[in-house]
Formats: C-alpha cells, sequence, structure tokens
C-alpha cells in the first residue's frame, strides 16, 4: 500500500472513525489484525477495520465482515483489549508519509492506537508528534533520478512509475498528488489457476507497467478508495487467512495419510523379504536331497539340480560349502 494511496484511504475513512466504538479486536493470522468498531459520526453499523503489517506489501482497508476466529488471542491483543474495548474514537493524526494512522480514544489515560503498516499496531499514551506533512520538490524536473530516494513523497510505487511518464506527464501527476484527493484505480487479473491478483493505486498506472507485471489487467476506477481497497483486500487478505486455515485443517489428515504410506511401504518390503525367503526355503530342501551329489568341503558358484519340471540351477555363494549353503 503506498503513502500517497494510504493518505486518500485515511483522508475518506477517519471522518467516518469519530465517535466509533472499538467492540473488539482479533488477531486471525500472522500480521493481521481486525478491529471491530461500531458507530461513528455517520451513525454507521458495525465494520471491521483491517491491518496487514508486512514490510513489502501492507494493507489497511474496512471490510464489512470478518473471518471466524477460534485460537486464543496473543498477550499483545489482550492488552489492546484492556485499554481499548468499549471505547471511542475522539481524534486522529494521519502521518502518511510514515504511513501511519493514529487513533486517540476516550476514556481516563487517553489511549492512542497506531496503526503502523510497517510495523503493525501498538498502544501509546501520548499523542503523536504534531505533523505539518512532507516537503515536495519545488523543480521536479531538475531532480536527478538518483536523488529520487532523498524525498519521502517520491515513494517505491512512484518511482517505478515514473520512468514510464514523458516529463510533462511526469511533473503533472507530482503537482496532483501534492494537491491531495483524486480518483483511485484498481487493476486485476487472473491467474491460470484461477486466482485473482489485484492491484491498487493513487494514479493510472501505465500501460508498459501493466505489461510488466505480466498477465492481461482490467482496470476500474473508483472515485472513493475505501470499496477499492475493500475488494483488494478481502480477497488478498481474507483469500490468504481462508486459505492458511485450509491448510491448517489438512496437515492432521497428511501428517496421517504420510504415516500410513511408510507403514504400507516397510510392509511392502517386509512381504517382499517373506516371499524370497519362502523362495530360498524351496531351494534349499531341493538341494538337501541331492547332497550326495557333492562334497563335504566342495565350494561352488552354482549347482545343477534336478527338479519335478527338469534341471534347474541355483546360484550358490562361493564362500560357503554347498551344505553351509542349504542352511
Amino acid at each position: 500500500m503506498d503513502a500517497h494511496l494510504f493518505r486518500r484511504f485515511c483522508d475518506e475513512l477517519i471522518p467516518h472513525l469519530m465517535g466509533a466504538r472499538m467492540e473488539k479486536i482479533h488477531a486471525p493470522g500472522p500480521n493481521v489484525y481486525v478491529f471491530a468498531l461500531f458507530g461513528g459520526h455517520s451513525r454507521e453499523g458495525k465494520r471491521f477495520l483491517v491491518l496487514r503489517a508486512d514490510r513489502k506489501a501492507p494493507l489497511l482497508f474496512v471490510a464489512d465482515h470478518r473471518i471466524p476466529v477460534n485460537a486464543q488471542p496473543p498477550a499483545f491483543v489482550m492488552r489492546l483489549r484492556k485499554h481499548l474495548s468499549d471505547q471511542r474514537v475522539t481524534r486522529a493524526v494521519c502521518r502518511w508519509t510514515e504511513r501511519q494512522l493514529w487513533l486517540g480514544f476516550s476514556g481516563e489515560a487517553q489511549p492512542w492506537l497506531c496503526l503502523d503498516l510497517r510495523e503493525g499496531p501498538a498502544l501509546s499514551f501520548e499523542a503523536p508528534e504534531l505533523y505539518d506533512g512532507p516537503e515536495w520538490p519545488a523543480d521536479f524536473l531538475a531532480l536527478p533520478s538518483e536523488s529520487w530516494r532523498e524525498w519521502d513523497v517520491l515513494t517505491p510505487a512512484l518511482r517505478r512509475t515514473i520512468p514510464h511518464l514523458d516529463p510533462m506527464d511526469a511533473c503533472a501527476l507530482i503537482a496532483d498528488l501534492e494537491f491531495g484527493g483524486g480518483d483511485v484505480f484498481l487493476y486485476e487479473s487472473t491467474r491460470e489457476d484461477g486466482t485473482t491478483r489485484h492491484e491498487v493505486s493513487a494514479w493510472p498506472l501505465p500501460q508498459a507497467q501493466l505489461e510488466a507485471l505480466g498477465g492481461e489487467w482490467t482496470e476500474t476506477v473508483f472515485d472513493n478508495p475505501v470499496p477499492a481497497l475493500a475488494k483488494a483486500g478481502e480477497s488478498l487478505v481474507y483469500g490468504g487467512l481462508a486459505e492458511q486455515a485450509r491448510q491448517n485443517a489438512a496437515r492432521p489428515f497428511a501428517a496421517e495419510a504420510a504415516r500410513l504410506g511408510k507403514l504400507l511401504k516397510k510392509l511392502d518390503a517386509e512381504q517382499e523379504r517373506l516371499s524370497a525367503m519362502q523362495a530360498r526355503q524351496k531351494d534349499a530342501l531341493l538341494l538337501q536331497g541331492q547332497l550326495w551329489k557333492f562334497g563335504a568341503q566342495d565350494k561352488l558358484d552354482s549347482v545343477t539340480l534336478e527338479g519335478e519340471d527338469g534341471d534347474i540351477t541355483l546360484a550358490l555363494d562361493k564362500k560357503l560349502t554347498v551344505r553351509e549353503n542349504m542352511m
């Protein structure tokens, strides 16, 4: 989730969060946190603010429902519940270049919840520092590309797009982003296995950039980032959690199947060993009946014996006598 997309999402979300009551906090999966909020400035019903904290592909979105959570919550989530449950959101600060949304709650301790897209949620009893917004380059065209990383507003996602634009379009995009607001763009592509990839952007992605991602992409334009991120988030995060739950449920059966497979291999090997012993026993009995043909100390590679269906040649261990091979 790019910082510019995060800024637009927070601009739209924060007014709706004012006055909302925190009902429940869940951690349904690794680095995934769900905050159940009820009501708010616009008197909305229950909504679920979902955070997937990650350094490469973080995401924050609002879902209409949560997935079932049966596991005991970790101690950190219990601490969040202790200080935030039944408290109302009274203030908010979006430090968008740092991709942090700070929510201040009612209550005697006046706690703050920091939703950090990289590090996850954090509880604080001190207000965040004042945020006046980032500095923007005065003349983008004069900036050498090797200095782009020095500007927080020139995010990695933006740096991937700029090379595909002519200089004037790149400057126009920077001006639009500095002003804020605008549409967001949802891109979807279906893989060969039937699953769908999603990309959400605060600006339209050039065709060359989409081609570099591989596959065929469809574009949908949203004037509100909340539903765009909800569609992508429920597929990426909720879909991933559902698949993980399915794998966890199947793991005991997979382990049992593997154990039975090993047991069957052992039984097959034992059956082969017994069959071989049975065949050797028949040969031993045949040799026993014709020992008179060989001397007590004879050591041979093989012997030819008279069987019911004709002569039979038996391979022997030359290190042993004919009599010892029989045993």
